[in-house]
């Protein structure tokens, strides 16, 4: 895999093949094809080859049982190894399949490393060795899932060696509530500083390198390891590698030349000068939200995607912690009351044979009824620039609300503000798009609400009163923090 080249372990073992030690199985995957509405019945016995058998198999539309025993080729059973009887009929069957079976097989279907129907499960002790196991591993890498490796572990230890040890660390190593089964598991002796360097770089999925999947990793590292050499060697080779560093060695200073300048900084700080996305990964403070700030400010990108939402959840933590868990709390209590509600209502409407009632329009009626009006939090437009530095969207259109009269009682979910609109102010919808319009019938903005479950959305998309103000040349607008709208004449 080209993102591994430069992995000295990873080199390691493609070498022993490149040299003659070990030898690749030979790529045996069927060429498979898509039959509409075809079954197995409706092909004459004659005509059933493993192609043909074998992509009826994918659809469920074929059974072993009715592949002729001609078709049942080496090729076919390694492309359909994870058929449940397939699966059956080599286990049962073990002494027809022979060692360079299984070596074809996993250098041809990944798949049957990665699923309980496991090729490690099945596969005789005498063919599970260092080669085998060295082959597994250079086919797996496209994959997360290290089944294959923990089952070698349980039935054979002896046939993983140091590098498929340390190599495995990058690949199949995972963080979680400061516990790593990989490395319990994973012998003393192989647990020195490259293994754990391997620990900490990305694994990864279909070729994409996976920079948080690991968790806080770092941690389980022995301090004597964690050397400013040792913590440089991984920024070089993965600067991503910085979302799985710890604290202390986020906090550790180095000095460095940048642009015939000598700089001392913390790691963390280095981090966000060099990639200021990567904020959205570290634990957020004051120190380095202040520097985050002072070099980026809030009309830079680096601020809309990978600060600001975390940022806001931190001031509402920092504020008041107690009414920020109660508020979650609220928030819980409110979608099983709400979101309930909408669900059980548009079932009924299906079972009554009529066309279930969109979930926005019952939200608003529920909402109606309970005397509230609900206007999203965030705004897709851009802040003018003269305010972008010292304003947000959002904090933008907060103030946009308070300054049109509208009353923000308190933030109903992570989506909504609850307001209290002006005297004979209305919202009226359309599709996916509702309008807020003032007493004289005048749209005031515009936003966006989609409300199913996995994919929530909500933002106002336009806001017609600025618009329409700008595009008067007699006045513009002015905004202050603690001022009303007001137009200033020329």
């Amino acid at each position: 895999m080209s993102e591994l080249k430069n992995d000295i372990v990873y080199q390691r073992i493609v070498n022993k093949f490149d040299e003659g030690i070990f030898t690749y199985g030979e790529n045996c995957k069927l060429t498979k094809y898509y039959f509409n509405n075809l079954k197995i019945d409706d092909v004459p016995f004659h005509k059933r080859t493993p192609e043909v058998c074998a992509s009826l198999m994918d659809y469920c539309r074929c059974k072993l049982r009715d592949v002729p025993k001609a078709s049942r080729t080496r090729s076919f059973y390694i492309s359909q190894f994870t058929d449940s009887d397939v699966f059956s009929y080599i286990k049962n069957h073990i002494d027809q399949f022979d060692r360079q079976f299984f070596k074809d097989l996993l250098t041809s279907n990944e798949y049957s490393m990665i699923f309980d129907k496991n090729a490690f499960l099945i596969m005789p002790l005498e063919y599970i060795d260092e080669e085998m196991c060295s082959l597994s591993i250079l086919h797996s890498v496209d994959w997360s899932d290290g089944k294959w490796f923990s089952i070698v572990a349980k039935r054979k230890p002896e046939a993983l060696t140091a590098d498929l040890w340390k190599l495995g660390a990058r690949l199949y190593a995972r963080e979680q509530d400061g516990k790593c089964d990989y490395c319990y598991i994973t012998p003393s002796e192989y647990k020195d500083e490259e293994y754990y360097k391997e620990l900490c770089l990305s694994n990864f999925n279909c070729g994409s390198s996976l920079k948080t999947n690991k968790g806080k990793i770092m941690n389980l590292v022995p301090e004597n390891f964690l050397t400013l050499d040792f913590l440089l060697s991984l920024l070089i080779e993965d600067f991503e590698s910085a979302c799985r560093f710890s604290e202390k060695a986020l906090e550790m200073e180095f000095e460095y030349m940048d642009d015939g300048q000598r700089r001392k900084e913390k790691i963390w700080q280095f981090v966000i000068r060099r990639d200021g996305f990567l904020i959205r990964e570290l634990v957020l403070n004051d120190e380095r939200i202040s520097f985050f700030l002072d070099y980026y400010g809030k009309d830079s990108p680096e601020y809309r995607i990978g600060l600001k939402d975390k940022y806001r959840e931190y001031k509402k933590i920092r504020e008041n912690p107690i009414a920020y868990q109660q508020k979650m709390k609220r928030i819980q209590d409110y979608y099983m009351r709400v979101c309930g509600g909408t669900l059980f209502s548009a079932l009924a409407h299906q079972q009554r044979g009529k066309d279930p009632l969109n979930s926005i329009a019952i939200v608003s009626e529920c909402t109606r009824n309970a005397g509230n009006d609900f206007l999203p939090i965030k705004y897709q437009g851009l802040v003018p620039r003269e305010l972008a530095k010292e304003f947000d969207s959002e904090e933008f259109l907060e103030l946009i609300y308070r300054n049109l009269g509208i009353q923000i009682m308190e933030e109903q979910d992570d989506l909504f503000y609850r307001v209290q609109l002006p005297n004979g102010w209305t919202t009226t919808r359309d599709g996916y798009f509702n309008s807020v319009k003032d007493s004289q019938n005048n749209t005031i903005l515009t936003y966006f609400y989609d409300s199913k479950f996995y994919d929530r959305e909500a933002y106002v998309s336009r806001l017609d009163i600025l618009e329409k103000k700008e595009e008067k040349p007699q006045g513009k607008l002015l905004l202050k923090k603690n001022d009303k709208i007001t137009e200033e004449n020329n």
